[in-house]
């Protein structure tokens, strides 16, 4: 079962931890895609790392390329997902010249997606139609 979690959530410990707790959720959410994906499709360890040599800009892309997973998940799944990797990235770009007021609708909306593929793919392996 993967774990849905929370935008506010994701604030609120990124800002107590001075900015650690991203990394932890750039990991688990490679793990969750991976796994409701069936294969890999972003090695946690390597994103992590990547995140944390390129001073965040990596993050960039990973938006784009799990975005994308995740929309492709949902609609597999069922879920009528609208958004995708360049939705996120665009407004992760624009979070550059807005102060970063962008970035958090690419994180509401990526977090809000997500979590649809999330609860669709957690009643599909509890009704046992894997």
């Amino acid at each position: 079962m993967i774990i849905k979690r929370s935008f506010l959530g994701f604030i609120g410990l990124s800002i107590i931890t001075c900015g650690i707790y991203p990394l932890y959720w750039i990991y688990v959410t490679s793990n969750d895609v991976n796994e409701m994906c069936g294969s890999e499709i972003v090695n946690p360890l390597i994103a992590v790392l990547l995140h944390f040599l390129t001073c965040g800009l990596y993050t960039y892309y990973w938006m784009y390329v799990v975005g994308n997973e995740v929309h492709d998940l949902g609609n597999y799944l069922g879920a009528n997902i609208k958004d995708n990797g360049t939705t996120y990235l665009l407004f992760m770009l624009l979070g550059v010249v807005s102060c970063g007021i962008f970035n958090l609708i690419a994180y509401y909306l990526f977090f809000k997606n997500l979590g649809i593929c999330t609860d669709y793919y957690n009643h599909k392996m509890m009704s046992g139609n894997n």
